[in-house]
């Protein structure tokens, strides 16, 4: 690497909403089951498909995580009641 510590560092912060979360889990429960959802929902949907969360080190789409793994995530993140 180059440059002195002092020039070298790695932020990456983000902050989102418990409702958001809650609400983009709830729209993949109701997808999958086969409901029909709303032009808005699905636009949700679309406008949050790239987003990544760290689970163990590892970064994975929320999208693509089972119904218990995001329910898992959103527990261990926000320390009110899901």
């Amino acid at each position: 690497m180059s440059g002195s510590p002092r020039e070298r560092f790695h932020c990456n912060v983000n902050v989102l909403h418990p409702d958001l979360l809650i609400k983009l889990h709830t729209l993949l429960v109701q997808q999958k089951a086969g409901a029909t959802l709303t032009e808005e929902q699905e636009a949700l949907l679309a406008e949050h498909a790239q987003l990544t969360i760290r689970v163990s080190g590892y970064a994975v789409r929320f999208h693509s995580l089972t119904e218990e793994q995001r329910k898992d995530v959103i527990t261990r993140t926000f320390t009110t009641k899901f």
